[in-house]
Parts: structure tokens; C-alpha cells; sequence
């Protein structure tokens, strides 16, 4: 009998990660950005504080832009702070939930076929892992 999670706890912040490509054999998630949510609205900021970068990553900016990083593509390192169309946008990365073989999808991830977690929450429990993704979601 395979186990499942069929109600899941709510998370209230997720932690936007980044991988370097293979061929630069460092595969380090790093955390570069924050989402919020409160209710319905999410905001997505890039963390850009020395301080809290080293807190999340042990390594300071400069490794992380020496590897490439240039930034999630829907999300502009020029704004401080992004609201408008963050979760519909990172919702994007995931399989509708119209599809016939969703309930599949969600047991991929150890959640029961039957559940029904909020937008935010299932992007967390699957980090937003599609393939070939290289900005898995953590809960943080």
C-alpha cells in the first residue's frame, strides 16, 4: 500500500532556487529569491541583502553571478519587488489541474491523487519541479 498526503500545511514563504548548469559541475541550490503570500497575493523579491544571501547560501553574490545567474526570466532584477502576476506566473511551470493524468502528477510527489492543495502549497510540495527545471521552489 503506498502512502500519501492528502491535506497539506500551508506555507507562508517559499524560497526561489537556482542551479548552474551541469557542465559547470556546481550544482548547489541557490536561494535567490523570496515569495510571500498573504490571502490571495503573492510578491516576489529577489534577495539582494550581502547579509541574508551569505545567511541563505554560505557563499556571497559574486560566486552565484560568476556561475551565470542572471535572474528568473519573468521576474526583473531591476524591481525591487514584484506583486503583479507572481503566482500565475511561476503556476506555469506545473501541469493544469484540468488534465486527465493530474491526479497522477500530484503522486509523484508522495500527495494522494484526491488532493486538493492550494495553488501556493502545491508549488511547494513539488518545488516547482517539472524537467529540466532549474528554479526549483523550497519551503522556507
Amino acid at each position: 500500500m503506498t502512502r500519501s498526503i492528502k491535506y497539506l500545511a500551508e506555507p507562508k514563504q517559499l524560497l526561489l532556487a537556482w542551479q548552474a548548469p551541469d557542465h559547470l559541475g556546481n550544482r548547489q541550490r541557490w536561494a535567490v529569491g523570496v515569495i510571500d503570500i498573504s490571502g490571495q497575493e503573492c510578491s516576489f523579491r529577489y534577495v539582494t541583502s550581502d547579509s541574508e544571501f551569505r545567511a541563505l547560501n554560505g557563499h556571497g553574490r559574486e560566486k552565484l553571478i560568476g556561475l551565470g545567474f542572471l535572474g528568473y526570466p519573468a521576474f526583473s532584477m531591476q524591481r525591487p519587488i514584484h506583486r503583479s502576476e507572481v503566482l500565475p506566473t511561476l503556476m506555469r511551470r506545473l501541469p493544469p489541474r484540468s488534465r486527465p493524468d493530474f491526479g497522477a502528477f500530484l503522486q509523484l510527489y508522495g500527495l494522494a491523487p484526491d488532493a486538493n492543495p492550494s495553488d501556493f502549497a502545491l508549488l511547494a510540495y513539488t518545488e516547482q519541479n517539472y524537467p529540466a527545471t532549474v528554479f526549483p521552489l523550497l519551503i522556507r
